[in-house]
């Protein structure tokens, strides 16, 4: 399927990711799990049924999802941990690989910075590890 004419060889190749790293993500669109300024956002103030399912993530893995590496913080005020974790379930489901981290303190946001003295601290480390063994980095 193609959403436009290609203009060269360059249109020809995929825009599949080769991995993904997804951190504190905003996954299901459905109202108790999800973010909901996001939500609103993306599918407006009351979108159908229909809708959220199409939106939610979590609902649309297949096996040619990209193998991705997920980390969050369970005590994260904005997305509730369950988003990343359905979604590595999902994963697992179709047979993609998923590597999940969740820590206990971390919030949202932490990035790097924001992560220091916790041991969410890790995580590049974490996945730097998840790339090696993916044959992503050496």
């Amino acid at each position: 399927m193609s959403l436009y004419n290609p203009v060269d060889d360059a249109d020809k190749l995929s825009a599949r990711p080769d991995f993904m790293m997804l951190l504190y993500p905003v996954i299901s669109m459905e109202g108790k799990l999800t973010h909901m300024e996001t939500r609103t956002n993306l599918l407006g103030e009351n979108p159908s049924p229909e809708l959220i399912e199409q939106y939610s993530a979590d609902k649309q893995v297949t096996k040619f999802n990209p193998p991705t590496f997920i980390t969050l913080a369970k005590d994260d005020p904005a997305v509730p941990a369950t988003n990343g974790i359905s979604y590595a379930d999902a994963l697992k489901k179709q047979g993609v690989p998923v590597e999940l981290h969740v820590f206990d303190e971390g919030g949202h946001g932490f990035g790097i910075r924001d992560a220091r003295q916790l041991p969410v601290s890790n995580w590049p480390n974490l996945a730097a590890d998840w790339m090696k063994s993916q044959g992503y980095i050496q």
